[in-house]
């Protein structure tokens, strides 16, 4: 027998009365999910109505666009088939060597080299850029590159000016006779412009010409840089001019040198070099 004196729990309607009815009546449970989902049912009637409509509206913007219009998100970040085939939407490419990116040109207006281009190419796979969007993007790369190599080479320029005045300063008046004699032992040695270019700009000028003179001058690559009267001391470019001018009346040795004989055609590049100042 229920004692009258026991207070009811507040919200808990008096026993033997149903539950109050709501507005939205007993829809079925996957209704009634929806809407406690979007709080509709915690709404007054007229608000939930207002609601209901913009969300309606918001859903008809989409009605009737065409499928390819439409994209869905994979819900699973780890799912790799379904985000490629979102990107595959956008327009990035299934593979590096179908993106298109011959427009993209250096500073100087040559196009980027192979090698280069397939490494860009891959970067810019891995960041699903679009195709539309890759060139732009690697345009930036190589104009990036471009600058800090300008800024490289400005700086090597103004380090190899000063190497080039101390190395004067140390040969002095040798300095013509030197230059050639360390470039003949770098030639005979198999250095080329450009090996002997790599090699300066790595270990200083400077020390690599130096390093060249003295190896020359062990070989006898300063045999054709020596005066006639003292074969062990270079030879000035007064000597070099004057040397030249009687070789112009030397009708043997111009046969020779037409000829193409070593020896008269390195002797007349030396003195030249050396009557020029190197």
């Amino acid at each position: 027998m229920a004692d009258d004196n026991i207070p009811a729990v507040p919200g808990t309607p008096p026993a033997g009365n149903p539950p109050a009815a709501t507005w939205y009546g007993t829809p079925d449970t996957e209704t009634l999910g929806y809407m406690q989902a979007r709080g509709y049912d915690k709404m007054t009637p007229d608000k939930a109505a207002i609601e209901a409509m913009k969300a309606h509206r918001e859903a008809e913007k989409l009605i009737g666009a065409p499928a390819e219009q439409l994209l869905r998100l994979p819900k699973d970040a780890s799912d790799l088939d379904g985000w490629n085939k979102v990107h595959a939407r956008l327009g990035v490419p299934a593979e590096a060597k179908d993106y298109d990116i011959s427009a993209v040109k250096r500073a100087d207006g040559s196009a980027v080299a192979d090698e280069e281009a397939a490494v860009l190419k891959t970067i810019a796979r891995e960041l699903n850029l679009p195709k539309d969007v890759a060139p732009v993007f690697v345009q930036k790369l190589v104009k990036l590159a471009d600058e800090a190599n300008a800024k490289m080479d400005a700086e090597y320029t103004a380090l190899l000016a000063v190497e080039r005045d101390t190395l004067a300063k140390n040969w002095g008046t040798n300095a013509a006779n030197f230059k050639v004699v360390a470039e003949n032992a770098a030639k005979a040695m198999g250095f080329d412009e450009d090996m002997l270019a790599t090699l300066e700009r790595n270990a200083g000028y400077a020390k690599v010409m130096e390093g060249f003179r003295q190896i020359g001058m062990k070989t006898g690559e300063d045999k054709f840089v020596t005066g006639a009267s003292d074969k062990s001391a270079p030879i000035t470019r007064a000597e070099a001019t004057y040397r030249l001018s009687q070789l112009e009346n030397d009708t043997l040795w111009w046969d020779k040198f037409q000829k193409g004989d070593a020896a008269t055609q390195t002797e007349f590049n030396n003195l030249t070099r050396i009557k020029a100042g190197g």
